[in-house]
């Protein structure tokens, strides 16, 4: 048999046993050829499979901001509150409230305070509380939380021990329960009862200084009405009443202080004309060498007279308080500073004009 024939036979053969039955055993001769080697294990090790992401933590506020070392969290404070621990919540606050920068991040600050008021008000420690309203007040810009402080300082100084006895309204046969203003709800309702009076009062004597002509009334209606303001935003969050009343106040106020430097300075041009005033007069010589008498016309100006040196003092003297009445009610009542400013110059002209008056050498010309 030629190469290639064998070849192709041998090739035949070898398909045969790889087609024979399972059972039958290979014989020696006609094993199947051996598989191949495995692949050279390498150095590499296989890549570690990626963890499951985990899911990102809950948003915290700083109501519930966890404790940073040995701080206690906003959430914490107030469970001790809660409890009735106010020792330990004071000691809270001393670690907490001194802090700046990024370790005071967690916290809210007004919320301390707010919480550290109400520790006070439980302990009825009354300095402590009050300290901690005008605390509150320094530490923001919003008006009417530092009018809400200032009405709640008015109403710990107004309570005894913490008890606020509401004075009974007119024509009335059982007096109204005392409150005890350590309790918020309480507390809210000692403030209307406190407004109720306070409003009671100073109603009628703004309606006094109204029609008066002079500023000392309404400079006291004016301290009165701002008293009420606080109390009104610390009970309604409004000042509707109260503003209304200053803004009426400070419109007569300015109303009285224009008139009244008009006034003064229609009477300085009065006496300065009157000053002014020239008049002729004679007089007579005698010439030493012939006797002769000689009688001579001459001009001159009146000057001041009689109760006017004291008229123009009295002025110059009570300008400067006008002035600083000017600039405080135009604050009181949020005026602008430009009308200050406006009253202020005028009050200072005047002054000037009415210095020149008293101080003028009327002999001359």
């Amino acid at each position: 048999m030629r190469p290639t024939t064998l070849s192709i036979a041998v090739v035949f053969a070898g398909m045969l046993c790889f087609v024979a039955p399972a059972g039958r055993a290979f014989a020696a001769d006609d094993a199947p050829p051996p598989l191949p080697p495995p692949p050279e294990a390498t150095t590499d090790k296989p890549a570690a499979a990626k963890p499951a992401a985990k899911p990102g933590p809950a948003a915290t506020t700083k109501a519930d901001a966890p404790a940073t070392g040995d701080l206690p969290s906003m959430a914490q404070m107030q469970a001790l509150f809660d409890a009735g621990n106010y020792n330990d919540l004071l000691k809270a606050f001393a670690k907490v409230l001194p802090l700046k920068g990024k370790a005071a991040e967690p916290y809210d600050r007004q919320k301390l305070l707010q919480l550290k008021l109400d520790t006070h008000m439980k302990l009825k420690q009354q300095a402590p509380a009050i300290a901690t309203l005008t605390e509150m007040a320094d530490a923001t810009d919003e008006e009417p939380v530092k009018q809400s402080a200032r009405a709640t300082i008015q109403l710990i100084k107004r309570s005894k021990l913490f008890v606020y006895t509401p004075k009974p309204p007119k024509k009335t046969t059982k007096p109204p329960a005392p409150l005890d203003i350590t309790d918020p709800i309480a507390r809210k309702a000692a403030m209307q009862a406190m407004l109720d009076e306070d409003m009671a009062k100073v109603a009628p004597k703004v309606k006094s200084a109204m029609d008066q002509s002079s500023l000392p009334p309404i400079a006291s209606a004016l301290e009165a009405a701002k008293g009420v303001r606080d109390l009104e935003v610390g009970v309604t969050g409004t000042d509707a009443n109260s503003k209304t009343m200053v803004a009426d106040l400070g419109s007569h106020g300015r109303d009285l202080i224009t008139k009244t430097v008009e006034k003064m300075s229609k009477r300085v041009d009065e006496i300065t004309k009157d000053a002014n005033e020239t008049y002729r007069y004679r007089t007579t010589a005698r010439a030493l060498n012939s006797g002769q008498i000689s009688t001579q016309e001459q001009v001159r100006r009146r000057g001041l007279k009689d109760q006017q040196p004291q008229e123009l003092r009295r002025i110059i003297n009570d300008l400067p308080a006008i002035a600083k009445s000017a600039q405080e009610l135009v604050a009181a009542t949020g005026g602008k500073q430009s009308e200050a400013d406006a009253m202020v110059e005028m009050c200072s002209e005047l002054s000037k004009r009415a210095k020149k008056t008293l101080e003028a050498d009327y002999n001359t010309f």
